[in-house]
C-alpha cells in the first residue's frame, strides 16, 4: 500500500514571492518511496539527500548527505548536485525540512519545503521547470528544519 505523502513547495525569487503550492507524491507516478539502503543510512531524526535519482550516491559516501540539524552550505559533494530527498526527521517542535537554493544563516533566496515522513526518489516528478518555478533537479544548498511548511 502506498503511503500518502506530500511537499509543500514554496518560491521566493528575487525576494518577490512567486507562490506556493503543495504536491502529492502520487500525482508522480515514477516516484517511489525509499530503498532498502536509503532506509539504512538516513537514520530516523535524519534529512537526506542523495545526488541521483531513486536515492543513489556517486560512489561511497559520495553525492549524499545527512543531517539531524540545520546546515547552511552542504559542502562540494551535494552542494547543488541532489535530485533525491526524505524527510526522516521525528515528531517534535521541528519536523519539517525547508531546502534553500543559497548558503549562509540568513535562510533568504528560493526554497522547497519537506513535511515529515515525506520523501522524493526524484524532485523532477515532483515540480517540474516551468509555470514561474525553477528546476528543482541539482539544486538545494542547505536547509532548515522547521516547525511547520
Amino acid at each position: 500500500m502506498n503511503k500518502f505523502r506530500s511537499v509543500a513547495i514554496g518560491l521566493t525569487v528575487s525576494g518577490l514571492a512567486a507562490g506556493s503550492m503543495l504536491l502529492s507524491a502520487g500525482q508522480a507516478a515514477a516516484d517511489g518511496p525509499p530503498t532498502s539502503s536509503a532506509k539504512a543510512w538516513c537514520w530516523d531524526g535524519y534529512f537526506c539527500a542523495w545526488k541521483d535519482a531513486d536515492y543513489k550516491p556517486t560512489s561511497g559516501e559520495a553525492g549524499r548527505g545527512r543531517w539531524e540539524g540545520s546546515d547552511t552550505n552542504w559542502g562540494i559533494d551535494i552542494n547543488n548536485k541532489a535530485t533525491s530527498f526524505w524527510n526522516n526527521g521525528t515528531a517534535g517542535t521541528f519536523g519539517d525540512v525547508r531546502v534553500y537554493n543559497g548558503t549562509g544563516s540568513d535562510w533568504g533566496g528560493s526554497s522547497f519545503c519537506l513535511t515529515r515522513g515525506s520523501w522524493w526518489s526524484d524532485i523532477r516528478q515532483a515540480a517540474p521547470e516551468g509555470a514561474g518555478r525553477p528546476d528543482l533537479n541539482d539544486w538545494g544548498s542547505s536547509h532548515r528544519w522547521v516547525s511547520s511548511c
